[in-house]
């Protein structure tokens, strides 16, 4: 099945079956109130991941282990979501899980809706706590990663650029300070310029443009890149009359990323974040709930793709901003490529 990936839990959950980096949870506590609260909401991962979560949870509903759920999206504003997590801890929900739009701001009110005995799960962006729980992917090792593999493919030489997540975000905080560590012991390495892509094709289109804008003279031979701009890079080496199949380039699992690579013979780094880490997310709070002994902060391998498997990847059929990788390797949730597919996709 495409969308498969491969995990491994490298630090995880105990006294319970891990299964793709995840776990299985059989729940016996029923009739509980489960509430999600995103934040950004600007690419496909984003909808997906809800997409995965709505399609866990009403899964649950009709098995009875939960009763009914909710999930919002409060945008980049901490203070919106902020007051969007006191709503949900007045509403009584039992399980919150959250991707936050700044750990450190959501820190104070996550651990009070913990101290009203609310089982408080982050992912992705996490929020770390005495009593939060967290799922995620090794940012460090991502990062590091993507970082390696461009120094490594250039031979330790050339000019790059380098396309920034979310500014202020813990991801990309944490990335940006591997990327620069990394950096440092490749002195023939040059960064051209760098910039705040925001996980946004739009947004790194524009940045991609202006940076090749500003340096018209230079060469470039490579760009490290967190996500969700792989296309959009392409098509701005294009437009600059630069042959993408000339410059490295690092990137998530889109849709897109695949079929530029097919296009262009791109040489490329592919990894990203499982789309299921709500439902993996939701598995932990649950193991929590029914008095399983599990750890505090679950932290799953970077899942990576091979550039030359990337017409087994390709769906033809989906947009560009289509994220792959949607699943594990076994299928743990019980997902079909139509349970993923945001609304708006399926209009196109």
């Amino acid at each position: 099945m495409k969308g498969k990936l491969k995990t491994m839990a490298v630090l995880g959950m105990a006294a319970i079956m891990a299964i793709g980096g995840t776990v299985t949870v059989k729940a016996e506590k029923t009739g509980m109130k489960v509430a999600l609260s995103n934040s950004f909401s600007g690419n496909a991962w984003r909808a997906q991941t809800i997409k995965i979560f709505e399609k866990y949870c009403s899964d649950l509903k009709d098995e009875g282990v939960i009763s009914e759920f909710y999930a919002s999206s409060a945008g980049d504003d901490a203070q919106n979501q902020i007051n969007e997590l006191r709503n949900m801890i007045s509403q009584g929900y039992d399980i919150i899980l959250v991707n936050a739009a700044d750990s450190n701001a959501l820190k104070p009110v996550l651990e009070e809706a913990a101290d009203e005995g609310i089982t408080v799960v982050s992912y992705d962006n996490r929020v770390e706590g005495d009593n939060l729980y967290t799922i995620g992917i090794d940012e460090e090792k991502y990062a590091t990663q993507q970082a390696e593999w461009m120094c490594e493919t250039l031979g330790g030489k050339g000019n790059i650029y380098l396309i920034r997540g979310l500014e202020g975000s813990y991801n990309d905080n944490i990335r940006y300070e591997c990327w620069t560590k990394v950096l440092e012991n490749y002195p023939d390495i040059h960064v051209i310029a760098e910039g705040y892509g925001g996980w946004d094709a739009g947004t790194t289109s524009q940045l991609m443009n202006d940076l090749l804008a500003a340096n018209p003279d230079t060469e470039v031979n490579g760009i490290i890149q967190q996500g969700h701009g792989e296309v959009a890079m392409t098509e701005a080496l294009v437009q600059h009359g630069i042959d993408p199949g000339t410059v490295a380039m690092t990137g998530e699992y889109t849709n897109g990323f695949f079929r530029v690579i097919k296009e262009y013979n791109i040489n490329a780094f592919i990894e990203g974040l499982p789309c299921y880490l709500p439902a993996a997310a939701l598995d932990v709070a649950l193991a929590v709930v029914n008095g399983e002994d599990a750890e505090k902060d679950t932290i799953i391998d970077p899942p990576v793709i091979d550039a030359a498997d990337a017409d087994e990847w390709y769906h033809p059929e989906l947009p560009d901003t289509f994220m792959n990788g949607w699943t594990d390797d076994d299928n743990t949730w019980n997902l079909t490529l139509e349970d993923v597919i945001p609304d708006d996709m399926k209009a196109e």
